[in-house]
């Protein structure tokens, strides 16, 4: 659970199944009011931080004590369509979106460590939701241009090189 209070910002952490929260400030992590934080475990935190017009993406591995930025190859625009998804401890994903000129691969596959991999060229201008499901299965859904008529669901069962119309 994420507070934000007029001098700083309180997590608070369970491991108890919510009965009960300890608390700590996150001086550690920088603008954490503007952060949009997703847990995989008691330890593992993974965080998409506006900073203005752009975000960064940081992980933590000590439950939100200290933080590493994640190399995603220079700011993503968080009004260029882009989307955030982590999966698991070890593994989360992040698509560039209108930020990445065309042929270069604008899904990435981000790593606690810090390190990206680019994995994939996904083509979509506007990523309305992108839902990994484990580390090969996922949807996207998402605009091929900026024109809302360009909407399509995809699928991948690789992950994430190859995507294909869903089909139900």
């Amino acid at each position: 659970i994420q507070q934000t209070q007029p001098a700083n910002v309180l997590l608070f952490h369970s491991t108890d199944d919510g009965r009960t929260f300890n608390s700590w400030n996150t001086s550690s992590l920088f603008n954490a009011s503007t952060c949009y934080m997703s847990a995989s475990s008691t330890l593992q935190i993974w965080a998409r931080c506006a900073t203005g017009m752009n975000s960064v993406y940081v992980s933590s591995a000590d439950g939100a004590r200290h933080w590493r930025v994640i190399d995603t190859h220079g700011l993503i625009s968080n009004t260029g369509g882009g989307y955030f998804d982590p999966v698991s401890d070890r593994l989360a994903f992040v698509d560039l979106g209108a930020d990445s000129p065309a042929p270069k691969d604008d899904l990435l596959r981000l790593s606690p460590s810090g390190v990206s991999t680019p994995v994939a060229r996904l083509g979509c201008a506007i990523v309305n939701g992108l839902d990994f499901v484990n580390a090969h299965d996922a949807l996207v859904s998402c605009q091929r241009t900026g024109r809302t008529q360009s909407a399509v669901l995809l699928a991948t069962s690789d992950g994430g090189r190859t995507w294909e119309p869903y089909k139900s």
